[in-house]
């Protein structure tokens, strides 16, 4: 490992000017000798990523699947697959730089892949199908000396090399299922290490750790893709990453401290790094932390601010913020270090959406950070939330300061929101893993999917009380009127759920369902419903996730220093098919509940608010 990171760097620095990155599925990462880098492919193109800063380079710039990339141990050389000059693919080597590329086979009617250097970089493990399946083979650096180390029926695959050189790890399916197998360097001494009956990974690697006493793979066998360490003798399996996304293509770091590997946890593929005991994970591409900030800071909120309304319908800013929430979220740990920095950026928006993800992560050793915007943000946006994120942490160490910045918070929407903070500590209701879940799952393809004249989106929510309603089970039933509401602090919507009340009998003669729907947790949406005798229920839209299907622009506005939803009232007929869907511009711009039930028995739906935005 004598070739250093600044060797690397020097290098790398040539290539500055590169093709912009395109994601289309980073897998197979290998190391850099001196662990700095890891070497991948992404699209049909090898990459290589600097650990700590993200930053990518393209090596190959090529259309024509360049794949499989492994680096030798001396730093120097990285060795791939490729089709550029075959239908099928050959292996071929280049320097780091992306230059000198050396075709090394060149066998019609073949395919050679997945290759891997030997620690001493003398020999190149590999795929080949010469014998009309996948085998594995050995062949010199220089492409000569080619060997069969198997000849079997079964399909033989990802050969890796124990530290020694003595020994190489594969899998097979040669049993009817994909199971851990070692021999020796020559073919001999063939043991089969596992009887866990893969079936369906699509990733079949099996790599040796540096210190040769253990073999990381991926297995199905638990339902979904996900890594395994086992130890050298197939012995102690033991589940790495227990997650529900697909977790695959494992390589070793060369001290042995940390696994690459790519994942689809953050809703495509990109590249991670764990440490063998499933502590440490960090994501290396794809939007990491600093990345998605940017992304808010380069946004103009202040030409549609959301403080006097927003009479724009096609304003974005509440997707800046709800997106850059979520992938803060999936991020999960990762983002924790970037959203504590993000909290003393000198935009207001970066720092609301660093707390409001922090909250939503739990994340409690952020607790100092989040107690100093409490006490000294210029924003009390900023300032009320991150009440709400030490409420959502459990920092009940924090309830000394919040009972003073409750007492002397000169704003009394800031004393409001430390008022619920409060009691959320005293109750010990935190964030939870459906909040997390809700707000990883946010896809921005479904936002604003629903359409005047065209079915309804369905969705299942739970209600305040824990039972869980489906739009779809009103269909040919009733006729359904959602409305979202802004929270317990709204004036509006309390009058709103008194008229509510007040017009029970004329809603349920008319077979009319009322569902209440509000854009926060469970604690809070209780908060609303607290001691009133509901004969609708209210429902819990965690992150906002089925407003956003349903245009009503979660955190487009501040109302009472939060950003909250658009008032929007959505009509459903006994058909299932939206008949009346109204956005409105300002904290009061909709339909009143009179106004609302008077359309349904007039079956006429036009609506236009006099004080309406533009």
């Amino acid at each position: 490992m004598s070739f250093k990171i600044s060797n690397i760097l020097a290098v790398l620095a040539v290539l500055a000017i590169t093709t912009p990155v395109t994601y289309a599925g980073d897998v197979h990462p290998n190391f850099s000798a001196d662990d700095s880098h890891l070497v991948y492919e992404s699209g049909g193109e090898i990459m290589i990523v600097e650990i700590a800063s993200g930053k990518v380079t393209n090596l190959t710039n090529s259309p024509t699947g360049d794949m499989c990339p492994d680096w030798s141990n001396d730093g120097k050389t990285i060795v791939f697959d490729s089709k550029r000059d075959d239908v099928n693919r050959d292996l071929y080597t280049m320097n780091i730089d992306g230059t000198n590329v050396q075709r090394l086979t060149n066998k019609p009617g073949q395919e050679d892949k997945c290759p891997s250097f030997s620690p001493d970089d003398s020999r190149i493990s590999y795929i080949c199908t010469a014998n009309g399946d996948m085998d594995i083979f050995v062949m010199n650096r220089d492409g000569s000396g080619v060997r069969n180390l198997t000849d079997d029926p079964g399909s033989d695959r990802c050969p890796s090399w124990t530290p020694d050189g003595e020994k190489i790890t594969f899998m097979s399916n040669r049993t009817g299922f994909f199971e851990v197998y070692i021999m020796n360097a020559d073919g001999s001494g063939l043991k089969q290490l596992t009887k866990l009956k893969i079936k369906k990974s699509n990733c079949w690697v099996a790599t040796v750790s540096p210190d040769g006493k253990n073999i990381c793979f991926v297995g199905d066998f638990e339902g979904n893709n996900e890594l395994y360490v086992i130890d050298i003798d197939g012995k102690n399996v033991r589940n790495l990453t227990r997650h529900k996304a697909k977790d695959q293509w494992p390589a070793w770091s060369g001290n042995g401290k940390w696994i690459a590997f790519s994942s689809t946890r953050s809703g495509k593929e990109y590249l991670y790094v764990i440490a063998p005991d499933g502590s440490g994970l960090r994501q290396v591409t794809g939007p990491t932390g600093s990345h998605i900030l940017d992304r808010v800071r380069r946004h103009d909120f202040e030409a549609n601010s959301g403080y006097d309304g927003v009479g724009n319908l096609n304003d974005n800013a509440w997707r800046v913020r709800t997106l850059a929430i979520r992938d803060l979220v999936r991020l999960g740990s990762g983002a924790v270090s970037v959203a504590r920095a993000g909290l003393s950026d000198e935009n207001r928006h970066v720092r609301h959406v660093c707390v409001t993800a922090l909250g939503v992560l739990g994340a409690k050793e952020a607790s100092g950070d989040l107690i100093t915007r409490l006490i000294g943000d210029p924003d009390p946006v900023v300032r009320g939330q991150a009440a709400q994120a030490l409420g959502q942490i459990g920092d009940t160490g924090a309830l000394f300061t919040l009972k003073k910045v409750g007492e002397h918070d000169k704003n009394r929407h800031v004393r409001h929101r430390v008022k619920l903070a409060i009691g959320r500590l005293k109750e010990g209701v935190t964030t939870n893993d459906e909040l997390i879940k809700a707000w990883a799952k946010l896809d921005e393809k479904t936002f604003r999917q629903v359409e005047t004249g065209k079915p309804a989106a369905d969705f299942e929510l739970r209600d305040t009380n824990g039972k869980t309603w489906r739009l779809s089970d009103f269909k040919n039933k009733k006729t359904v009127v959602l409305i979202w509401i802004f929270a317990d602090w709204c004036p509006v919507c309390h009058r709103e759920f008194h008229d509510l009340t007040q017009a029970e009998e004329q809603f349920k003669q008319a077979d009319i369902q009322v569902l209440t729907i509000e854009c926060h947790d469970r604690y809070r949406c209780g908060v609303m419903a607290k001691g009133q005798d509901l004969w609708w229920p209210h429902l819990v839209d965690n992150a906002g996730a089925v407003g956003a299907v349903y245009g009503v622009d979660p955190m487009e506005f501040v109302v009472h220093d939060e950003w909250i939803n658009r008032p929007s009232t959505i009509i459903v007929d006994i058909e299932g098919v939206v008949k009346f869907a109204y956005y409105g511009t300002y904290w009061g711009d909709r339909p009143t509940i009179e106004q609302t039930l008077a359309m349904i028995k007039a079956d006429s739906y036009s609506f236009r608010h006099p004080k309406r935005r533009e």
